[in-house]
């Protein structure tokens, strides 16, 4: 925790139940008003739905100048048949934030993936087309 900020319990337990029991599509974690903690922000339910209108959904759910971590089970097919998938962490820095937010949030990322052990890429968009499906699909699927 370089920058000092610790991570809430609550992102924790909401991070397993996204990565072991596979009940969340996302979850959007951002630094408290006081700076002391990343907490949860929000959570993108999974749903049987396509994979594509889900992702389209969470990135609509991101504030447009504010920066936020995004944990994702990131899912593409792969062939007709066969889904893939590859949890992920997003750090969310748009162009326009505060540079003070953005140098909090990248100094805090370390102990945010630190706390989330099954994260199998780690990301960062600050541009909402870094974040279109098929941008991050390649990214993910290499």
């Amino acid at each position: 925790m370089a920058s000092g900020i610790a991570v809430n319990d609550k992102c924790i337990q909401e991070y397993q139940a996204l990565s072991r029991a596979r009940t969340h599509r996302a979850v959007i974690l951002k630094i408290n008003d006081d700076m002391s903690e990343v907490v949860v922000d929000s959570i993108l339910p999974k749903s049987q739905g396509d994979h594509e209108g889900d992702w389209k959904d969470f990135v609509k759910l991101l504030p447009e100048s504010d920066c936020r971590y995004v944990v994702v089970d990131f899912e593409w097919k792969d062939q007709p048949t066969v889904t893939k998938s590859k949890i992920c962490l997003i750090l969310w820095s748009p162009e326009y934030s505060r540079v003070r937010s953005k140098m909090i949030y990248a100094a805090s990322q370390e102990a945010v993936a630190s706390k989330m052990a099954d994260v199998q890429r780690q990301l960062q968009a600050t541009e909402l087309e870094e974040l279109e499906y098929g941008v991050i699909k390649n990214q993910v699927a290499k």
